[in-house]
């Protein structure tokens, strides 16, 4: 897959691809500009990551798995509140 879309020309960045977490689109995709990609990403990481959502995915009584969960959850809605894009999680 790396190999046709390095032909097609869709990689915008080749030396950023193996680069850690983040939500910077590195290709061009097909169906929208890799801006519209972005954003639209960003708006399911925050819905994904409101308490709302949590609190119906993750559920009680709290046991030691489910605190670990809690625990990562809250710190990526912390995350997804970024207005910037997140290309590593150093400050976090």
């Amino acid at each position: 897959m790396y190999d046709r879309m390095l032909a097609e020309g869709r990689i915008i960045h080749p030396e950023h691809i193996g680069r850690g977490p983040g939500i910077c689109c590195h290709i061009k995709p097909t169906f929208c500009s890799a801006k519209e990609l972005e954003e639209r990403v960003k708006e399911l990481y925050y819905e994904f990551y409101r308490y709302s959502s949590m609190l119906r995915r993750l559920p009680m009584p709290l046991n030691q798995a489910r605190i670990a969960s809690w625990f990562i959850n809250l710190s990526q809605r912390r995350v997804s509140r970024v207005k910037t894009a997140v290309e590593t999680f150093d400050d976090y």
